[in-house]
Formats: structure tokens, C-alpha cells, sequence
């Protein structure tokens, strides 16, 4: 008998089958079987249900099997025995797809290219399931596409006739897959006692493909009665064959499968009995029971009443799933819902999935998310990749892929220490790795002495580094070697699974999985117990689909790449009552309490059909006009199908229904509700819209905004949003004081509580830091020493230098040639050069050409290989910047030759240290005496020290690879004091022990820079005087000069002959004896009392610069000159978040005239206005 059970949602078909199903295990617990036939995702829910049902009789039973068709088959094959080939799964049907995709490549017609990309060999594996489930072979494909001609849908006919047969060649004796179990359950149902006299419920489904009916042909024939239920509408009623007759009706793909039975039932002279439920059980709420009804009608009924059904708009998606997740807490805290009885479907996986899983776990809602889990981002597929890809080249990304997943027990300190040692010293390749010498890669300060002093701690570090990676080149160095030394595919994978095992990856996810089970990460803890049980059965299908044959390590890890991406964890719930996420096309909630449908979109519901990539819906349109094969048209099925899934997930709770869309996306794009929602508020017209917008703090009433108050953490951030009101109108409603307080009072929010308020009325002004700490960690016994710059830093913003030199917050150092070696190895290049002329009693101006250029090579490849451990050598492209370099050394060479050939001043000191203790026994110490017995030490290097050929007067050179100037403001404030300190510094060494009337006097400060500048083309591009006057003119060293005509045509001999300096931003106006500077000139030209002045100010600079140092000044008070700031580069603002938008903060604005300036400089100098000169100094805030 074939009983043919009908009904609409919720009218109790299931119910009925499971009540028939219990009475006949009641009566007859030992009667021939029962077997239930489900949907693959039913199956648990239902077993459970049934099982439930026998115990509250007492009962278990043993009688009835609840089955998918897949797991039937296997029981069914299991129970007739016979020869079985190996099974293959879908990702072993994929590696084999994608070796025979390779293989076949220069054959195809139309998908050779496509056969290249990462996801076609799953694209394939489904059209062919596709032909499989209907029925269709090889043979029929290319039939069909010569058919076509020679036209493009032809080509892709036999390009797929081509891989389809070279599959099945393939499987042939070898394997089979879920396709060929079903037909070898069509040939064993005659064999299967289980099977004979069998009492056949299916449940649960939509249709059957062909070769679901050729089982159910079989079933017809040797079981005893089959049961079989379908969604439909009443046949009797006009609406109801509409429903189900017409090709868009929304019962029509059942209303077929349910005739195909007939159809079957009538060949094999099987009576048939039918059974309609008209009437819905399920609703114990009117408008859930009237929104079915009305569900397929064009025609609307209002019901009075709002009902249970909750319409919800937000201004995001983030917001929605918020306030539905504060909705389902008050659903379990109010009204005694089970965290079982409450339901969540989703159609846009991509929007909502991970969104709901993150938000959920933050409102502690135990959830299970029915959907796989993809392996290819787990940490031992990482490890996987990236080994094999390590033991190619052993690079950097690699390495360090596989270092950081986690596996080869080295701590998150060893890791960054393993790394930044790497990073610094470019250490990869296999010489280096694998070596057996230890590693002792040491950071050079100067590239002046062959042999520096290394310190303890640098050594420590090598030693470390050296150990940590020994400790992953070992096992990594045994599977490159395994890899190498490997024969066959079978070998390769053997190696990957010995180096697993060395490093014990089995042992290790053991660990995690326990770590997260005790922190509360079930689902975690699961993945992590079942991944290598999928690695390995990934494994195995590839040696199963490769076996003996040969691969590079490339075609492996393609091949791997391929697996990982169709490797899918299914992980069973993590306990019996959990929230359930399910998606409209496989979900189990059928007759729950509540569900909750999030994304009501349109373009979400109904979702946009994708066209398939393969054969189009044209393309099959067009194949199934020849009559020689048929394939399901797959934009209509989808969008039939589509209508049916609404329908379903619409109709599926049993009390209550929260239906929601955002009104943004999240790239901020506009969002509209799904036709669903317009029919939900014609059926319940009373029912309004509850909008959440972004501001409903400010918007809501206090009823409302207590809905969406459920979860302290959650409450917390909401909290920030009513606090930061407070601080911005001075008000607090109630309601929040209330919440505030609350917080306050909890152990677990105490301190964020404290954080919030702490960050919305953060103070600027940072508070000193005490004097004992400041000592602790600015001085070295209560010596505060450094470099000029060092306390620059501070007067150009106090928390910068505190957390450079307090905090010592330091980037990581990467080894790459930047602006600092550049500068580093030029200056090297003139110390030499220079100290080699000098020895041999030689001008710069006497070197030319030929030797000039020989001379500047020798030196700077003598000098290179220090540079970094010999870096520029490393790559070739870094070598064509060493040669780069050269060239910008011999243009730099040859100008200063010819400033020395137009000069009375001379080199006579390169690189002169003061302040260090390891330098000359003539090095000068500036030192000042600060309070509490602390004092301040400078030290430094000047470039160059000029003297002039009388010995009266000396000169500074800086040279500098960027721009440079030195102006009178940045002296006053303190930003610039490096020049000048070189003037103290040399003016004091050069002048010890003599007497007043012979001392040598300054004549000027110059910065040069390093550089070889680049002019574009032009007309006067070929005229060397042009060149010549465009280069003078951008290479003018800028500084300051003594304001005496005699010494600044010593300096620059140009000025003399041609009126204007061609080194020096200098000229004269008038003629003969009446020559004088010009006005531009002055800003260049200081006299003797300005420079004595000006020495006797920075002094005073430093000794106030220490004072608030070592006082614990920090504050985030950067400067500001016109537009320029030190925040523009500064690499901390992230730690300080200086924002001058923000009340608070403020810069400090310097400016003035330099008549105004030196007024103040003399003032302070000469004391008369000591009370005042901490502001003047400090500068004005904005």
C-alpha cells in the first residue's frame, strides 16, 4: 500500500508519522522494520524526538531506523555484503577531478583557463552529481553536443563528456562515490531482508531526483506498505489546485513528485490511500496561523490584533542582531523560555553568519550554528601550506606562517624575538636556516672599525635566536629532505604525516581542545578534536587518488589547496539546550516555539538566483530542446524553490515570530524590507514597525531602551554612549545613573566602568611623573646624558620624548636600506676621504677627475660590506642602489672640491666626537649641573671643522641627506640647537688655554647636503652653464655666517669676483669699495655678539630642557610653527591620541620676529627678566 500524506504547514504530518511510527512500536515492538527516511539534516532532530516519545511511554525500541538516503544505502550494502570499491568522499572526488583537469588541460575546448582556477574542480564535482542524479552518462553529453554543431554550447558538451568519462574511467574498480552507492542500492534492495515487508515512512521532503525515484521503484516492489508526506494544499479547493498544479505555485514541485508516485504506485498495481489535513495544529497564536494561510493568496484578510510577531527595522545589521539577541534573553528571563525552544534563520550567510556568532557570544546566548566549518583556515592547514612552501625557498612569509600557527611550542615572546631578529638581520634560505654554525648576526652602530664591542645582552639574544630556530629547522629541514628524496606522491604525503607526528601536532590540538572546553569554547574544543581526523582522511584520499604517481612539490601543494578549500567540519551540537542558527535551506526547526528570521531584505528574500557557471540556464533550455537529454532548468527551479524556502521558514513557529532588516548595509548602502514584510503589515495592520535607530539612546523612551538593556558587558558599551551626553549637555537620565551605578557596583565591570569614564573625560595634561621615577629612568647614576637631538625631541613635544626615551618604545627593526644608512655611509665616505687627503698634505681641490673617482670607490666598497652585515650585497636590486650611491659620493666629492678650490677655509677635523668616553684625550664635555645633584651631559659627532688658512676663524659643516635651515625661532624654543652647540663645542676646544687676544673666532655654520639633484628636461637641459646655475642654486648651503664681508669672501671667494657666493645664500649690493650685503643676505649674517649671544642662550636652553625632564614633565603639548607640527611623522600618536578637534588639547603655538626674539635671547642671557622666561620659553597655547 502507498499512503499519500497532504497537508499545509503546521497541520501535523510529521507529528502523525512519528504518532503512527510510536503505536506501532508499542504494539509490536518486534515486528518487521520500520525505516524513516529523512533529509540528511532531519535526522538528528527527528531520532531524537521519537526517542523522546518511546520514553515517555517507558519504551526503547529497536525496530525502526531512522535514516538519510546516503547512510541507507550503506546499511543496505552493509547487511547484503558483496564487493564494495573503496569509497571516495567529495573532497576526494574533487582531488581527482582537478588531476584529471591538469591532465586533460590542452584538450579542452572552452574550460581549459577555467580548469586553472582554485574552485573549479568543486564547480565540476557538482554539475557531474547533477548527471549522475539524472541519469545521464558520457556517451549522452557527447551525443548531445555533436548535435550543437560547432557552436560554443557544443565545445562545452564535449569538453564535459570528456572529463565526465575520463572520471567514471577513473572510479571504474577503484572507487565509488555517494552517486554510485545509490545505484548499487537500486541492484541489492532485492537481496535485503531488512528491507522485505518493511513498514517505509518518508518525511520531509520536496521532490526526488530520478535516482532517488529508481530506490523508491525498488522500495515499491519489496517493502510492505511506504508512507510518504508532502507539503500541499487541498486538492478539493480552487486555491488548493492552483497551489499546486500551476508551474509557480508554491506547492507545485511536490505536486509533482507526489504524482510521479501515483505514477510508480499504478505500475507496480499498489493501491494508494489518501489522507489531507486541512486543519494547523501548530499555532497556538491567530496571526502565525492566518500569516500561513494567507501565505500564497494575492488577496489579504486583515485579523485584528497585533499577535504574536514582533517587525523590527534597524539602522544596521549590527544593531538588529543586538536588539534580537537582547529580545531572545528577555524571551528566557521573562517568559521561561528554554534556550532549545528558540530558533534563528538566516538567508544572507555572508552579512549575518559570523556577525551572529560574535554578537551572541558577547550576550552569552549558547548557540549552535548548523553549518561546516571550513578547514582550509584552521592552524593545522596553515601549518600544512606553509611548511611545504618553507622547505621550497625557506622565505620569510612562509617561515613565519608556519612558525605562528602554533605548533612548534615556542611561546608568543620567542616568536616576536625569532622574528624581529629575522626581520633585522634578513635572514632566509635554506644556508642559513639549516646551518650548523650557530648564528651570530650582530647590529654594527658604525661602520668606522672592523670590530666593535658586543655586549652581553646582544650575544644572549643570538644565542636565543639561534636556539628557537634550530628548534624549527630541525623537523623542517627532515621534510624538506623527505620531500626531496620522495619517489612517488604516496612518499610525499608519508613525509607531511612524519613531520606532523615529529612535532606532535595530535598532542598539541589535544591541548588546545581542552583549553578551550574549560574557557567555555565548546564548539572550538570540538574542531579541534575532530581536524585531524579531516586532515588525515584528507591525506588519505590523496594517496588513494595519486597513489604511486609522481608530483612536484607545486602540483602538491595545488593539490592540497584544492582539499583544504573542500574541507568542511560538520560538528554536532555542544549540549541539548542551546539556541539553534540555521539557514532557510537546512534547518531542522519545523514546529519550535520561537524563530527568529534576521535579514528580510529584499534581494535576501526572495535572494537572487545565481547563474550557473557551467551551463547556463540557456544552455539548458537549449539541450533539452534536442530531446536527447533533459537537466532541471536551474533559474526556474531556484526561484520556485526560493518561494517554498520563504514559505517554510515563515511557518515554523509554534508561539512566536521576530521578523527584522537593517535599512544600511554594511558598505553603507540602503536597504529596503522584503515583499514578506509588506505582507505581514497588510495582514496586521495595528502592528507597527519598531525602529531602532543609531542614536536610540537619545530617542528611545525608558521602556524601550530596557528592552534592549539585557546583558551588563553589553549595557557597558551602550553605557559609553549616555555618558558621553553627560559630558556633552551636562545631563544624565535616571534610567543610565541607575545602569551606572549597577556596573559600578560589579566585580566583572568595575574596572571597565572606570576605562569608560576614564576615556570619555580623559584629562590632556597628563600628570609629571614623579622625580625618583623620571631619575630611574631618564639618568644613569643622576647623569641625564644624550645627543643634542635627543633633547630637541623634547621641546618639540615633552610625551614624545617620554615615550622614546622613557618608555623606549622602539620600531621594529627590518633590514633595508632607508635614509639612515644612506646618510651613515656618505658620511663615512667624506670622513675617509678627507682624513686620507690630510694625511698626504692634500687639498680636496687638488683631486680630479679619474683618481677623485677611483679614491671615492675604493673607499666606499671597502666600506660597505659593514654596512648591515654587508646588506647591500644581498640583492641585486640593492646593489643597483650601492652603485647609486657612488655616484651621488662622486658628485658630492667634486662639488665640495670646487667650494675648496673657491675657499680659505679648510678641513681640519672629520667626524670629531664630544661628550663620549672613548674618544680623543682633546674631547671636549659640556656638562651642567642640575638640581638634587643631577647633571646633564651632551655628546655628539660635527661632520667637519673648517680653519681658515690665518688660523683666526673656524667654520662648522653639517652635512645632512634631506632638507635642512636653521631660522631663529626654532633656536629660541629650543628646536634647533644643533649648529650652535657645535659652535660652543669647537669655539671652547679650539680656544683652550689661549688668551683673550688670541683666540679663534667662529665664522659661520653651514649645513651641505648630500644629494645629486634631478632637474626635468627643458630647453636649456644641454647648456652646461644653465645646469650649472640651476645646481648652485639648489645646492646653496644654508646656516649662518659671520657678518663680515672679509670672512665670508674666505669662505666663498665667489662672492669677491662675482658679487653674489655660488656656494652660500649670500650676495652684495652696490659696487668697489661701496659693496655691501644685500637686504635677502642679513637673514644669513650674524656678528660676533649675536654668536657669543646666541652659544650662551642654548646653554641656558639645556640646562631648562633638563630641569623639566628630570621634574617628570610629560605633557602632550606638541609645538606649532605656521602648518608644521612634530605630530605629521610621529610614530607614537597612537599611544598619546592627541586630537586638537578634542577640548583639551592644544598645541603650543611659537612664532615672532627675529628683532622681538633676540631681545628676549639678550634679556635672558643678561638675567633681567629671569622671573619670566619659563612662558617665553614654553611658547603660547592655542
Amino acid at each position: 500500500m502507498l499512503e499519500i500524506i497532504t497537508g499545509r504547514a503546521g497541520s501535523g504530518k510529521t507529528l502523525y508519522v512519528l504518532e503512527q511510527i510510536k503505536k506501532e512500536l508499542v504494539e509490536r515492538p518486534l515486528g518487521s522494520a520500520i525505516i524513516l527516511l529523512l533529509p540528511e539534516h532531519m535526522t538528528y532532530k527527528v531520532e531524537r524526538q521519537l526517542s523522546a516519545m518511546m520514553e515517555e511511554q517507558g519504551r526503547g525500541y529497536m525496530r525502526c531506523q531512522v535514516y538519510g538516503f546516503k547512510r541507507f544505502a550503506y546499511q543496505v550494502l552493509q547487511e547484503t555484503g558483496g564487493g564494495l570499491e573503496q569509497g571516495i568522499t567529495d573532497m576526494g572526488r574533487q582531488l581527482l577531478l582537478k588531476r584529471i583537469l591538469d591532465k586533460h588541460y590542452n584538450e579542452l575546448k572552452v574550460f581549459g583557463r577555467a580548469s586553472r582556477q582554485r574552485g573549479f574542480a568543486n564547480v565540476l564535482s557538482g554539475i557531474i552529481n547533477e548527471f549522475k542524479g539524472y541519469g545521464i552518462t558520457p556517451e549522452q553529453l557527447a551525443e548531445a553536443g555533436d548535435s550543437m554543431e560547432d557552436s560554443r554550447l557544443g565545445h562545452k558538451l564535449a569538453d564535459l563528456s570528456l572529463l565526465y568519462g575520463e572520471y567514471n574511467r577513473a572510479m571504474e574498480g577503484s572507487y565509488t562515490d555517494g552517486k554510485d552507492i545509490m545505484s548499487i542500492l537500486v541492484e541489492r534492495l532485492p537481496m535485503s531482508k531488512m528491507v522485505a515487508g518493511a513498514d517505509i515512512w518518508l518525511d520531509g521532503f520536496l521532490f526526488f531526483n530520478p535516482l532517488e525515484l529508481q530506490v523508491l521503484e525498488g522500495l515499491f516492489q519489496y517493502g510492505a506498505n511506504i508512507h510518504v508526506t508532502f507539503n500541499m494544499d487541498d486538492m478539493n479547493t480552487a486555491q488548493g489546485q492552483w497551489a499546486n498544479r500551476e508551474a509557480s505555485g508554491l506547492f507545485n514541485r511536490a505536486y509533482i513528485s507526489c504524482n510521479r508516485l501515483q505514477g510508480l504506485a499504478a505500475k507496480f498495481d499498489i493501491p494508494v490511500n489518501y489522507q489531507h489535513f486541512s486543519e494547523t495544529k501548530r499555532y497556538t497564536n491567530p496571526a502565525l496561523k492566518a500569516l500561513e494561510a494567507c501565505f500564497d493568496k494575492r488577496i489579504i484578510q486583515p485579523v485584528d490584533g497585533d499577535g504574536e510577531i514582533s517587525l523590527v527595522e534597524a539602522a544596521t545589521c549590527r544593531l538588529e542582531v543586538e536588539a534580537a539577541a537582547a529580545d531572545i534573553i528577555g524571551l528566557v528571563r521573562d517568559r521561561g523560555y528554554k534556550w532549545r525552544d528558540i530558533g534563528v534563520l538566516i538567508r544572507d550567510e555572508e552579512s549575518y553568519g559570523e556577525l551572529i556568532s560574535f554578537v551572541f557570544k558577547d550576550y552569552d546566548i549558547p548557540f549552535f550554528r548548523d553549518k561546516k566549518r571550513q578547514c582550509a583556515n584552521h592552524p593545522v592547514a596553515e601549518l600544512i601550506r606553509s611548511a611545504i612552501g618553507a622547505t621550497e625557498g625557506w622565505g620569510y612569509d612562509d617561515l613565519f606562517c608556519c612558525i605562528k600557527a602554533g605548533f612548534f611550542r615556542l611561546t608568543a615572546q620567542q616568536i616576536d624575538l625569532l622574528e624581529n631578529y629575522c626581520l633585522e638581520f634578513n635572514l632566509k634560505g635554506s644556508k642559513v636556516w639549516r646551518r650548523e654554525e650557530p648564528w651570530d648576526f650582530y647590529p654594527r652602530y658604525s661602520i668606522d672599525e672592523e670590530d666593535e664591542r658586543i655586549d652581553d645582552k646582544e650575544k644572549l639574544r643570538a644565542a636565543t635566536a639561534d636556539q628557537l630556530r634550530r628548534q624549527v629547522a630541525e623537523p623542517l629541514g627532515i621534510l624538506q629532505d623527505d620531500l626531496k628524496q620522495a619517489d612517488t606522491t604516496r612518499d610525499m604525503i608519508q613525509a607531511i604525516y612524519h613531520f606532523l607526528v615529529a612535532i606532535e601536532v595530535p598532542k598539541i590540538l589535544q591541548e588546545k581542545s581542552d583549553q578551550a572546553e574549560k574557557s567555555g569554547n565548546l564548539d572550538v574544543a570540538r574542531e579541534h578534536q575532530q581536524v585531524w581526523n579531516d586532515i588525515m582522511e584528507l591525506l588519505d584520499q590523496l594517496v588513494e587518488v595519486t597513489g604511486d604517481s609522481k608530483m612536484s612539490i607545486g602540483e602538491l601543494r595545488q593539490l592540497l589547496e584544492e582539499g583544504f578549500s573542500s574541507l568542511k567540519m560538520a560538528l554536532i551540537p555542544p549540549g541539548l539546550d542551546y539556541v539553534n542558527i540555521a539557514s532557510f535551506d537546512q534547518n531542522a526547526l519545523d514546529n519550535i516555539k520561537a524563530v527568529y528570521i534576521l535579514g528580510a531584505n529584499a534581494g535576501s528574500m526572495p535572494r537572487r538566483s545565481v547563474e550557473n557557471t557551467v551551463l547556463s540556464d540557456a544552455d539548458r533550455v537549449h539541450i533539452n530542446q534536442k530531446n536527447i537529454i533533459e537537466l532541471s532548468v536551474l533559474g526556474e527551479e531556484a526561484s520556485f524553490n526560493e518561494n517554498y524556502l520563504i514559505y517554510k521558514a515563515f511557518t515554523q513557529a509554534r508561539e512566536y515570530m521576530w521578523v527584522s532588516y537593517a535599512l544600511s548595509s554594511p558598505s553603507d548602502e540602503a536597504l529596503m524590507g522584503a515583499e514578506i514584510v509588506g505582507k505581514i503589515k497588510s495582514l496586521l495592520p495595528d502592528k507597527g514597525v519598531r525602529t531602532i535607530p543609531l542614536d536610540w539612546i537619545n530617542s528611545f523612551t525608558e521602556e524601550q531602551q530596557l528592552k534592549m538593556l539585557t546583558h551588563k558587558r553589553q549595557s557597558l558599551s551602550y553605557l559609553a554612549v549616555a555618558l558621553r551626553r553627560l559630558r556633552d549637555e551636562g545631563e544624565l537620565p535616571e534610567l543610565w545613573q541607575k545602569v551606572y551605578n549597577c556596573l559600578l557596583q560589579g566585580e566583572d565591570t568595575e574596572k571597565l566602568v572606570e576605562l569608560v569614564r576614564r576615556g570619555l573625560f580623559m584629562n590632556p595634561r597628563l600628570e609629571k611623573l614623579p622625580r625618583d621615577i623620571a631619575k630611574a629612568l631618564y639618568t644613569v647614576k643622576g647623569i641625564l646624558r644624550g645627543s643634542v637631538t635627543k633633547f630637541e625631541l623634547y621641546n618639540r613635544c615633552p610625551f614624545q620624548f617620554f615615550a622614546k626615551y622613557g618608555l623606549n618604545l622602539k620600531e621594529r627593526k627590518i633590514n633595508r636600506f632607508s635614509s639612515p644608512e644612506l646618510g651613515t655611509l656618505l658620511h663615512a665616505v667624506l670622513k675617509e676621504y678627507g682624513e686620507a687627503l690630510k694625511k698626504e698634505g692634500r687639498r680636496w681641490c687638488d683631486i680630479q677627475g679619474e683618481e677623485r673617482d677611483r679614491i671615492c670607490h675604493e673607499i666606499i666598497h671597502r666600506l660597505a660590506p659593514r654596512l648591515n652585515n654587508g646588506m647591500l650585497y644581498s640583492t641585486n636590486q640593492l646593489e643597483n642602489q650601492l652603485s647609486r650611491l657612488e655616484t651621488t659620493a662622486r658628485f658630492t666629492l667634486r662639488r665640495l672640491g670646487e667650494f675648496d678650490q673657491v675657499s680659505k677655509f679648510h678641513p681640519n677635523y672629520f667626524e670629531r666626537s664630544f661628550g663620549g668616553h672613548n674618544g680623543p684625550a682633546d674631547t671636549l664635555d659640556l656638562v651642567y649641573q642640575l638640581h638634587d645633584n643631577n647633571r646633564l651631559e651632551l655628546k655628539g659627532q660635527i661632520d667637519r671643522i673648517d680653519v681658515n688658512e690665518q688660523g683666526s676663524h673656524f667654520m662648522i659643516v653639517d652635512y645632512k641627506t634631506g632638507s635642512a635651515a636653521i631660522n631663529l625661532v626654532d633656536v629660541y624654543y629650543g628646536l634647533k640647537l644643533q649648529l650652535l652647540t657645535y659652535l660652543l663645542v669647537v669655539s671652547q676646544l679650539m680656544n683652550r688655554g689661549k688668551d683673550q687676544d688670541n683666540q679663534m673666532l667662529p665664522a659661520g655654520m653651514l649645513y651641505y647636503f648630500l644629494k645629486r639633484p634631478i632637474f626635468p628636461m627643458d630647453n636649456h637641459s644641454h647648456d652646461p652653464e644653465k645646469l650649472r646655475e640651476a645646481l648652485d642654486k639648489a645646492l646653496k648651503m644654508p646656516g649662518w655666517v659671520l657678518l663680515d664681508k672679509d670672512i665670508a669672501e674666505q669662505i666663498d671667494n665667489t662672492l669677491y669676483t662675482d658679487n653674489k657666493s655660488r656656494f652660500l645664500k649670500i650676495a652684495y649690493k652696490g659696487k668697489g669699495e661701496n659693496r655691501s650685503f644685500n637686504d635677502k643676505s642679513l637673514k644669513m649674517l650674524k656678528s660676533s655678539e649675536d654668536f657669543e649671544l646666541l652659544m650662551a642662550y642654548i646653554e641656558l636652553v639645556f640646562k631648562d630642557t633638563g630641569e623639566n625632564i628630570m621634574d617628570g614633565s610629560i605633557d602632550i603639548k606638541p609645538y606649532k610653527k605656521d602648518k608644521i607640527t612634530p605630530c605629521t611623522y610621529c610614530k607614537y600618536h597612537p599611544l598619546c591620541g592627541f586630537d586638537p578637534r578634542l577640548e583639551g588639547y592644544d598645541y603650543r603655538r611659537i612664532d615672532g620676529s627675529e628683532a622681538e626674539l633676540m631681545e628676549a635671547i639678550t634679556e635672558r642671557v643678561k638675567g633681567e627678566i629671569i622671573g619670566n622666561h619659563d612662558q617665553n620659553f614654553e611658547g603660547k597655547e592655542e
